[in-house]
């Protein structure tokens, strides 16, 4: 070989991803809805618990979608015939936690689901980044709860590092519950978290397909936040509520 190497530089944009959010409500209903009209396609779907992927794809497979669990606490056999069915075979669905994915080159991965909230947007960004390789378009769709919230929480506090560190994993978190939470087009918020960005609107997510609908509610919050001080900050949003609303409680 000879002469200068040739340096190839590319973006974190991956247009031919399409994006979406959806808040938990009947999650195993909204999972099983979305890969039911994506049959025959090869996808992967996250999930926090090693029972939960095992109960995921049983419930995928009562409804005639192919699908077999991964995680680390299944025998080395079994992982690697799991992993190789999926690397060979057309329309299965795998649904794994984390430690599925490292090593895995299948280019037509068509959609990837996230049935728990990640961890931050980087590890979104790398997860998502399984579906689509081949340029043809792929789908990913992610789910949050309240419950996702709360443990992915507890989990930073609880880890190892020091007081910076975890500031600074809540920070990330952060990040990604503004991703879920975006008003206007997710890749436009997903790119200028990497710094970048993107002059207009995508029109491949689920918000610039249905934009969601737009009020000021500064009165709201400011009635909110009065009521929670004048009740001196010691009861739940349900008595709050109750007392916004001028119930009388027997």
């Amino acid at each position: 070989f000879t002469g200068q190497p040739k340096t190839f530089l590319r973006g974190f944009d991956r247009p031919n991803l399409s994006l979406a959010f959806a808040p938990k409500n009947r999650p195993r209903d909204q999972l099983i809805n979305f890969i039911k009209g994506r049959r025959v396609q090869s996808g992967i779907v996250y999930a926090l618990s090693r029972s939960k992927t095992e109960t995921l794809a049983k419930a995928l497979c009562d409804e005639g979608i192919e699908a077999l669990p991964y995680h680390a606490g299944l025998d080395n056999e079994t992982r690697t015939r799991h992993q190789d069915r999926f690397q060979r075979e057309d329309g299965l669905v795998i649904c794994g936690t984390i430690a599925f994915g490292m090593g895995i080159d299948k280019p037509d991965v068509r959609f990837v689901v996230h049935a728990d909230l990640p961890k931050s947007v980087e590890a979104y960004y790398q997860e998502i980044g399984r579906a689509g390789r081949d340029g043809a378009p792929a789908e990913t769709f992610t789910l949050y709860g309240v419950d996702d919230i709360a443990m992915r929480r507890q989990q930073i506090d609880e880890g190892v590092g020091d007081a910076q560190k975890k500031r600074m994993d809540h920070q990330r978190f952060n990040a990604l519950l503004a991703l879920a939470e975006a008003p206007v087009c997710r890749r436009q918020t997903l790119l200028r978290y990497f710094g970048e960005v993107l002059a207009k609107p995508c029109g491949n997510c689920d918000l610039c397909h249905k934009p969601p609908k737009m009020f000021d509610a500064t009165v709201p919050v400011q009635k909110a936040l009065s009521a929670i001080y004048r009740t001196e900050q010691r009861f739940g949003a349900e008595q709050v509520i109750t007392v916004l609303r001028g119930e009388i409680n027997d």
